[in-house]
């Protein structure tokens, strides 16, 4: 029924009265208001559906910006590939300014005795391997000397192809951007800047090397790219979302920031962060996988099971392809490379010596002896050169390097990033930190009246062994960027990101963090899930053949108890079988698969409630990022205000809101035993889950008065400091066995339980 409302000034007062209208001047009157009311009522409706068709956000008003060291991949979601531009922008230098340059390969460090003897040392280690190996024919492999090969190259001479090479630009404004760079003139008043470094945000000490700085540089680049490349205009942007991939292993200080970046200074009107290796998953059409990602100037390794990237199983690198690039320069020199005047510290130059990587690099053991090779040189203003060479086993040390990393000297020591619980933030004073300690403190008083003769140390122990941020969730903390040295020991407590096991004076290289990132994950099932599935995305592995070379060091190093099946039934050869390296996903090209994994994603149903709006970003901040992204949770910790124990059930609960469900932690008041239990998720509906203890045989029910994940959602958001909500009541725990019932509710921003 019409609820009554006002019509025009004139005569509102005489159409409605107690719902019905008022016949005042005849049936054609009547008829006449009648349609007025159904044309009004109708414009609602057509505004309410149109409004909701708004919600159903197409792809084409999606941007998806994958930033990394060297490129930067951006595009729409219903892009087939994206655009693809250096990640640099130059910015003019004033007068009295310093300079600055970053380069385009990693900078390489001074070469002392010590240092030259190491890697040497290594060259010849890869080398003598490469000798014991046999082709496919099964022929032993042979490699032409050093010596012959440098001879010939010293009498190759360049030939003169054209006249000139191009000319150097010359900017009209103050910034350059993207491929452009590359034909400024090192003698312009220009200063370049790379805002991503091995991985991460570039934040130095040097001119423009503040965080405020390399996020102006950022915006730039993005701007730029999106109105030149993607060709919308920037007034417009509140028309359209982004959605952000992010590393792996991140520091949530960034991650704030660039969230502010995209919503408060570009002007997005919503977007989203996700994880680099989860995205990859997605874009390879995989469940979970060991994703091992090679950039240029960072190696990631991580375990990722239904759109969760396990914790304790991320370490980082920081070697990649440009790394390659200057080990695979060091051992040209050794042959007498015939440009003697190539310099890597020259943009041209550096990105030659990338192509000539890309081209002339493999791991095709077929090959033996010298290869001849041609490439050309252009440089602006000078003729174009011709050079031919030859090269041997120099084509495949270069990427074993990634095996044998003390290869990678040349660009300095290696740090191996993982990831620990954060530091905290002034602005969320409810965060992880804070759950923790006050759950943990609740947790030992409601277990001091049932420890009976537990002495002080052990309840303290069981206290710790129960901490909501030390075990339970180990994949689920509000975490920042620990790095460790090479050389540091191993260690930590069972449920912490303990350090990844070094030799002494050494680095860590692919195959080793593979296999101890699986070492690391949780459970037999999932180590045996991640063997039999390893995902190798970006640029930086793209040689033919290197799958197969890690694929058999992976199968000699396995443990014992995962190929015990294959060795039971005599065939060896099957275990290599299990072994499933992916490097070309989907038959595409992996430096796009991140890119392409979070295209798809951005369009899902399911993630229609991961956007973050500028509205909701300017009023709650950095909490509604924790809520909301997929790889940060909030936990809260539901206690029985009576100390009286259920004869057969009840106890003390642990709520852990997650991206993809909620995790229930109980410890049973009967036994003291924990029992943890995932609460399963669907996107409509909340399934309620039964659960018991094994040792005492209690039970419990857990149900739900919502119907669907965004209202639980919502409903939990107050818990970061927000006070505006008197009475949560969606949640019910009730005994299965004494039918106590428990219903979570919260008052004056603080969480308590009846029971």
């Amino acid at each position: 029924m019409f609820r009554a409302g006002k019509g025009n000034e004139k005569s509102g007062k005489d159409v409605w009265r107690s719902g019905k209208p008022r016949v005042k001047e005849g049936r054609s009157a009547y008829l006449g208001q009648l349609a007025s009311l159904a044309l009004k009522n109708i414009r609602k409706i057509l505004y309410i559906l149109c409004c909701a068709s708004l919600e159903q956000i197409q792809a084409q008003t999606i941007v998806v910006i994958h930033p990394g060291s060297l490129y930067l991949r951006i595009g729409r979601a219903s892009d087939l590939n994206p655009h693809t531009l250096l990640h640099v922008v130059a910015r003019r230098r004033l007068p009295s300014g310093s300079v600055h340059h970053d380069t385009f390969l990693p900078k390489q460090v001074p070469k002392t005795k010590e240092l030259v003897q190491e890697m040497e040392d290594s060259r010849l280690q890869v080398s003598h391997t490469l000798q014991s190996c046999l082709q496919s024919d099964g022929r032993r492999r042979y490699a032409t000397p050093p010596q012959q090969i440098a001879a010939f190259n010293r009498r190759s001479n360049p030939e003169v192809i054209n006249s000139s090479g191009g000319e150097w630009i010359k900017p009209e404004g103050d910034v350059v951007v993207g491929d452009e760079v590359l034909y400024l003139n090192a003698g312009q008043d220009f200063n370049i800047h790379f805002p991503y470094q091995r991985g991460d945000l570039y934040v130095h000490s040097g001119p423009g090397g503040s965080l405020t700085a390399v996020l102006a540089n950022l915006e730039t680049i993005w701007t730029w790219a999106i109105r030149h490349r993607l060709e919308i205009p920037l007034r417009d942007l509140r028309h359209y979302r982004a959605v952000l991939i992010v590393p792996d292993i991140y520091n949530r200080q960034y991650l704030k920031e660039l969230t502010t970046l995209l919503l408060c200074k570009i002007g997005f009107g919503g977007c989203f962060l996700l994880q680099d290796h989860v995205a990859a998953t997605f874009g390879a059409g995989l469940g979970y996988a060991c994703v091992v990602d090679i950039g240029d100037q960072k190696t990631s390794v991580s375990c990722v099971e239904d759109g969760i990237s396990h914790r304790n199983t991320r370490v980082r690198m920081e070697y990649g392809g440009g790394d390659i690039t200057r080990a695979f320069y060091w051992l040209l020199q050794k042959c007498a490379f015939p440009y003697k005047t190539c310099n890597p510290d020259n943009k041209l130059d550096a990105m030659l010596l990338k192509s000539l990587k890309e081209s002339f690099c493999h791991v095709n053991l077929d090959i033996c002896g010298s290869q001849e090779k041609t490439f050309v040189v252009r440089q602006p203003k000078s003729p174009t050169l011709k050079y031919t060479l030859q090269v041997g086993d120099e084509c495949i040390v270069a990427p074993l390097s990634l095996f044998q990393p003390e290869l990678f000297g040349v660009t300095g020591p290696k740090i191996v990033h993982i990831q620990q619980r954060a530091g905290g933030d002034p602005e969320d004073p409810h965060d992880e930190n804070y759950l923790r300690e006050t759950s943990r403190r609740g947790m030992k008083e409601s277990l001091e009246p049932l420890a009976g003769g537990l002495v002080g140390a052990d309840l303290d122990g069981l206290t710790a062994g129960l901490d909501c941020g030390g075990g339970v969730v180990p994949g689920e903390e509000d975490i920042v960027v620990d790095a460790i040295d090479s050389t540091a020991p191993s260690g930590g407590r069972d449920g912490e990101a303990r350090e990844f096991v070094l030799g002494p004076e050494q680095v860590l290289g692919l195959d080793q963090a593979v296999l101890q990132s699986i070492d690391r994950c949780p459970t037999e099932d999932l180590k045996r899930k991640m063997y039999g599935c390893i995902l190798v995305v970006g640029g930086g592995m793209k040689f033919t053949g290197i799958g197969t070379w890690l694929q058999n060091r992976i199968s000699l190093q396995i443990p014992y108890m995962f190929r015990a099946a294959c060795l039971i039934n005599k065939v060896p050869a099957l275990l290599a079988e299990q072994l499933d390296i992916i490097t070309t996903p989907k038959e595409m090209d992996p430096q796009m698969t991140a890119w392409k994994g979070a295209a798809i994603m951005s369009c899902l149903e399911s993630a229609q409630e991961l956007w973050i709006y500028p509205v909701e970003w300017e009023k709650t901040g950095v909490k509604i990022l924790r809520e909301r992204a997929p790889f940060m949770c909030s936990s809260i910790h539901v206690l029985r205000r009576d100390s009286t124990p259920c004869v057969r059930g009840g106890g003390s609960l642990t709520v852990h809101m997650v991206r993809w469900g909620v995790l229930l932690f109980h410890v049973c008041e009967h036994c003291i035993s924990p029992v943890i239990l995932w609460y399963v998720m669907s996107e409509v509906l909340v399934l309620a889950l039964k659960y018991d203890c094994m040792c005492c045989e209690s039970f419990f029910q857990p149900k739900s008065a919502v119907s669907s994940w965004h209202s639980l959602y919502h409903k939990f958001s107050w818990l970061s400091g927000s006070t505006d909500c008197n009475y949560l009541g969606n949640i019910e725990i009730e005994d299965f066995v004494c039918g106590q019932k428990c219903w979570i509710w919260g008052s004056a921003g603080r969480m308590e339980a009846l029971m």
